[in-house]
């Protein structure tokens, strides 16, 4: 049954409903084909996920009815970067580190987004980095430079998504044009804005529950505290059921990664809080919607944490023995934490970069076909889930 225009209710109906539930009341019916959530906690590796439960306790996702490991690798590297990590996810091929949306030669590769609209679905993107940035950009753009901002803000048009919400205000405006948080970066003069503004977006100052298509860009770069993930999830999900059709929706957390390059112990377990009530309100979501398909992962490891005896970290500053085994290393972030139980704990990263550890996967409404899988592989489910071929 489709739902009505959310207009048909008011205002503060709306909001009360979207306060107590995540979603408007009228738009819980179910689609007549399955809506797909994937949620990318960007960089975030096992050992992190045990540091948060150690410290807050059970995950969102340790409720989930199937998980695997989700080997990393990119076509050209052990260790992947965050776009071919992204597009492996979106399109189901391995390509070259720095690539988005398109394999190693440079051509272009058709996404589970594109597909998802292709086939009649309503499409969202929402990230706490840049909208253009690397894995919205592999799921909406085919570029052969992951930083040629320019040229994906123009990829990521003509694809026309119903909703976009994220940061990244500066790579839409002519360079020196001052903005709503500063002034823009473009090498052009065109302003991207009032682009989308032609093509019939809305352009809200804050997640909005309203008329689609939305494009949301609250920040100048990458998005501070506000708004939150869980925020912008859930008017995402309010925003996309309201269109009484099923949708694709992405939710990306990119402080998981932003933040474990830079070893920041506490900042890494604060952006892993953020982005467990993420996947919480998804699954919240689920739990009103079941035949939604909602799978959780992570494009690669960041940091390589480690959990270690409380001792370890007695001199965080001074080389030690994870210093001298991992040479690449240039600084070190450690802290003592404490768990549930009062115990207390050293958490250590190892370095500011990328590793090719294994990252979870979690799936809600389709089957996982083994315990460890390639990264290609989530592409695969997507795919199924989006075409109805796969169910559990």
């Amino acid at each position: 049954m489709n739902s009505k225009p959310l207009s048909a209710l008011p205002a503060l109906a709306a909001t009360l409903a979207v306060a107590a539930a995540g979603v408007p009341a009228h738009a819980r019916a179910q689609p007549s084909a399955p809506s797909v959530v994937l949620i990318v906690a960007d960089g975030l590796g096992t050992t992190m996920q045990e540091a948060a439960r150690l410290v807050d306790g059970r995950l969102a996702v340790d409720d989930m009815p199937a998980s695997a490991l989700v080997r990393t690798s990119s076509a050209d590297s052990v260790v992947t970067d965050s776009a071919a990590g992204a597009t492996a996810m979106a399109t189901g091929v391995k390509t070259a580190n720095k690539r988005v949306g398109t394999d190693t030669e440079g051509k272009p590769l058709q996404s589970v987004a594109e597909l998802a609209k292709r086939r009649g679905m309503a499409v969202g993107l929402v990230t706490t980095s840049y909208v253009l940035d690397a894995t919205p950009a592999a799921f909406s753009a085919h570029q052969k430079v992951r930083y040629d901002t320019d040229n994906i803000a123009r990829d990521l048009l003509r694809f026309g998504p119903d909703l976009v919400y994220g940061g990244g205000e500066a790579y839409f405006l002519p360079s020196g044009r001052q903005g709503r948080y500063g002034v823009g970066v473009r090498r052009d003069t065109r302003d991207m804005r009032e682009a989308f503004a032609e093509a019939g977006y809305h352009l809200p100052t804050q997640p909005t529950i309203g008329p689609l298509p939305q494009l949301g860009l609250f920040g100048r770069k990458d998005l501070a505290k506000e708004p939150t993930l869980a925020h912008m999830t859930r008017t995402a999900l309010a925003n996309l059921t309201a269109t009484g059709k099923p949708f694709f929706l992405l939710v990306e957390e990119e402080g998981t990664d932003t933040l474990a390059h830079a070893n920041d112990v506490h900042g890494t377990l604060a952006a892993v809080r953020a982005w467990n009530e993420a996947v919480r309100i998804v699954l919240d979501y689920r739990t009103q919607h079941p035949d939604t398909v909602v799978l959780v992962t992570a494009d690669h490891e960041s940091g390589g944490a480690r959990l270690l005896e409380s001792a370890e970290c007695d001199d965080a500053t001074s080389p030690g023995l994870w210093q001298r085994l991992f040479r690449r290393q240039r600084t070190t972030g450690a802290a003592v934490l404490t768990d549930t139980g009062n115990r207390r704990f050293c958490l250590r990263f190892v370095t500011n970069a990328h590793t090719a550890a294994p990252v979870a996967l979690y799936a809600a409404g389709v089957t996982i076909p083994r315990a460890v899988v390639e990264n290609t592989d989530i592409y695969q489910l997507l795919r199924a889930s989006i075409e109805g071929t796969q169910r559990p």
